[in-house]
């Protein structure tokens, strides 16, 4: 797979912790550090260029997104989840759109199939995978 150093969901409270945050591609990722996760309104993507990503890395305004930290905060379950769930939804479809075919998997997929199509209740993160070969073809 490969790392977005955003991801970009439906709601999140704004912050102006990080006023500028660099969107870029590792072609060999093993994780990407947890203060290089940043969750940004849905909004944020149709104000963005993407058209060169991930062959080129964007900068976006982060002064709207929420670090981890300030994620892991969110007191209330189900809106966590809810944000999971958006996450998870337009990071696929993003991924569809560039010709990546993503699946759930690890902890998320454990908790769909266990958990009557939802999270571990005390799960922190939502996991997608793609193939190897299809995250390289898309650097091309």
């Amino acid at each position: 797979g490969f790392t977005l150093t955003t991801l970009v969901a439906a709601a999140a409270p704004p912050s102006t912790a990080h006023p500028f945050i660099r969107v870029y591609a590792e072609q060999n990722p093993i994780s990407a550090p947890l203060d290089h996760l940043f969750l940004c309104p849905a909004d944020l993507k149709d104000k963005t260029d993407l058209s060169q990503w991930p062959r080129k890395e964007v900068t976006i305004d982060g002064s709207k997104c929420s670090s981890h930290k300030e994620l892991l905060a969110e007191e209330d379950r189900a809106q966590f989840f809810q944000c999971l769930t958006d996450v998870v939804n337009i990071t696929t479809h993003a991924m569809d759109t560039i010709g990546l075919s993503p699946a759930l998997s690890d902890g998320t997929l454990l908790g769909w199939y266990r958990h009557h199509k939802g999270y571990i209740p005390w799960d922190v993160d939502a996991d997608t995978s793609i193939m190897k070969a299809d995250c390289r073809d898309s650097f091309k």
